[in-house]
């Protein structure tokens, strides 16, 4: 128990008054809720030990229900309380609970008749003398040891509060757990998780780190430090979402990556019908906490996106997750979802977007669609939802697409990812398709700036670490490709390397690009189709597997025949005039693929011939 009649310093000119019941700064009482007090007077009787939540549950609440939202936010008004230099006594163990350290009792104010001096003592006949003793050699040590342990304390608390007082600059929002364990509400986590990702997102000068990287925490109770190592992030956002009825609760922690510290944490409970306003209300509270300045603009972007009633905003979420499945039934169910949305209100635009996503970006998941009409839906739906909010970023994306394969309009397609990336500067697959495009224009530094940002953003997923491998190689850094390539299947053993082969081919390694080619096609090519390319090379070599290729790819039915893939095997076999034949009838088809023509080493062998040029000047793409 607490000594009655004491002050107990705590951080700064923070100390806990228990005569007055109170926390006080500079000698002036500070607020507190009493709840809050109720948990810091617990904190201070056990100060320097660890006090976990169930502690705190059975001491503080006594036993009554209490959520980590609620604790955390009687700890954050804590610290608030103390000031700047909460952090030097008021530590939290991550996933364990919290620690009041460096708070000693004061000593009572000292009496109005002083005690003797201990260094007077009386002689036997009642005489005072002093003892004799080494005391200046006594008080030198006893100065140089407090000046030691003051400098360092100084040096800490400088270097802390410097720290602290350091705008985070990069954060993690890991999937938000589900704590009901009901199926039926993970469309909520992961919908949630979406929208405080996408709002975050907006703000200039903070890196946010895609979802598809957070995603491959789910379901983990991952630790904050080593979440912050792997996504290279300063601090992590954890939320937990619970539904009882109509009432969705949201409890938030935010954490410092590099320590475990707890930097803030709240809790939110809105009707279901307000859920709209809550991703917004949660966006906004911690976008204040990462960034202690945000500018006009940037708040500005956070709160302008679009709302909608509670339901519509359900179905979009519902087809979000749907379609995040990647697999054909999920993109029906997000066409269904987004659809349904849509006729319940037809103004709002974030649904439009939905559909032009997949519509657009779904080719191995909409097989009864053929492409030409997947991108008529999609550059519709992408044009509607820019009509009604132009702020959408993924609507622009979505058109750049549409405009790059369907118009090989390139600079329509970059205007459109410019903005894109304008509205959202953390929108990874927007530096990913820019990158792309810089690579088809021939713009290879301005890709591999792309390309990094796209692995910054996720630095764990297949499709960014390989993708720098097809930037390499598409730059003819094919050493470089090479080893990334290599990297990426380390990682990834299933990893679609659609340039390795290229590689190996541009450095001889012929023998590596024959099994680069046939790995990747392990789930097309039948047993007799990959036993016939082995045995061909081993008996003609790479030309002899070249040939054998072809006469595979020769044996495919007329509609389903690749053009551009065989004018590559001809021009590597020396065979120009055929090569050029098959290009022509890939532009007369206006294939996708030719656009890719440049990036391919294999047609380096037809840079020379005037067909060349002419056939580059007529996609658009200059020499």
């Amino acid at each position: 128990m607490i000594p009655k009649s004491t002050r107990i310093p705590l951080a700064g000119n923070a100390a806990f008054d228990i005569d007055r019941e109170c926390l006080t700064r500079a000698g002036k009482p500070v607020h507190l809720r009493r709840q809050t007090f109720d948990v810091l007077r617990y904190l201070v009787e056990q100060r320097g030990r660890l006090v976990t939540k169930e502690r705190f549950v059975e001491e503080v609440w006594r036993g009554r229900a209490v959520t980590d939202g609620s604790l955390g936010k009687c700890i954050e008004e804590l610290r608030e309380a103390l000031g700047p230099e909460a952090a030097a006594c008021l530590r939290t163990v991550r996933g364990r609970g919290y620690i009041l350290e460096g708070a000693d009792i004061e000593p009572p104010e000292a009496p109005l008749d002083p005690p003797p001096d201990p260094a007077v003592m009386a002689s036997p006949q009642g005489t005072p003398t002093r003892k004799p003793a080494r005391v200046g050699s006594n008080v030198f040590v006893m100065v140089s040891v407090a000046a030691v342990v003051l400098g360092t304390a100084a040096f800490v608390y400088f270097v802390r509060s410097a720290a602290l007082r350091q705008p985070i600059q990069s954060v993690a929002v890991m999937p938000f757990a589900n704590g009901t364990g009901d199926p039926q509400l993970d469309y909520l986590c992961d919908g949630i998780t979406e929208q405080t990702i996408d709002r975050l997102s907006r703000l200039s000068g903070l890196r946010v780190t895609a979802q598809s990287a957070v995603v491959h925490f789910k379901g983990q109770d991952a630790d904050a430090q080593s979440v912050g190592h792997q996504l290279g992030v300063r601090a992590v956002l954890v939320g937990r979402v619970t539904k009882h009825g109509n009432t969705v609760g949201v409890t938030l922690e935010l954490v410092d990556a590099r320590d475990n510290r707890h930097i803030w944490g709240d809790e939110y409970e809105r009707n279901v019908a307000d859920l709209p306003a809550m991703a917004q209300e949660i966006s906004a509270a911690v976008s204040v906490r990462l960034r202690p300045a945000l500018s006009g603009h940037a708040t500005d972007v956070v709160e302008s996106s679009q709302n909608a009633s509670g339901d519509v905003y359900q179905l979009y979420l519902k087809g979000r997750y749907s379609w995040e499945q990647w697999t054909v039934d999920g993109a029906k169910q997000a066409i269904a979802y987004f659809n349904a949305a849509i006729d319940k209100n037809p103004e709002y635009a974030r649904a439009y977007a939905g559909l032009a996503d997949v519509y657009v970006f779904g080719s191995g998941a909409i097989n009864n669609l053929p492409q030409s009409e997947r991108h008529r839906r999609g550059r519709q739906a992408a044009a509607t939802a820019l009509s009604l909010d132009p702020q959408l970023a993924e609507a622009h994306a979505a058109l750049a697409e549409v405009l790059l394969y369907d118009d090989w309009d390139f600079a329509g397609a970059e205007r459109e990812l410019r903005r894109a990336l304008e509205l959202n500067p953390n929108y990874a697959e927007a530096h990913h398709f820019y990158s792309h495009v810089l690579l088809l224009l021939g713009r290879y530094e301005e890709s591999l700036r792309e390309s990094r940002a796209f692995l910054e953003l996720d630095p764990v997923s297949e499709s960014p670490i390989g993708h720098l491998a097809w930037h390499y190689i598409s730059a003819r850094h094919f050493d470089e490709g090479i080893a990334q390539s290599l990297k990426d299947l380390q990682s990834y053993p299933d990893s679609p390397q659609d340039l390795l082969e290229d590689a190996y081919y541009a450095k001889g390694m012929f023998r590596e690009a024959a099994d680069a080619y046939i790995k990747l096609r392990a789930h097309t090519l039948t047993p007799m189709e990959t036993a016939d390319l082995r045995a061909a090379f081993a008996a003609s070599g790479f030309n002899g597997f070249l040939r054998k290729r072809l006469e595979q790819l020769m044996n495919e039915p007329p509609a389903q025949r690749d053009d551009v893939a065989m004018a590559g095997i001809l021009a590597q076999l020396g065979q120009t005039d055929q090569a050029f034949q098959h290009l022509d009838l890939a532009y007369a088809r206006h294939a996708d693929t030719l656009l890719h023509v440049k990036e391919r080493s294999r047609f380096d062998a037809l840079r020379g011939d005037p067909r060349y040029t002419t056939l580059l000047r007529r996609i658009g793409l200059a020499q």
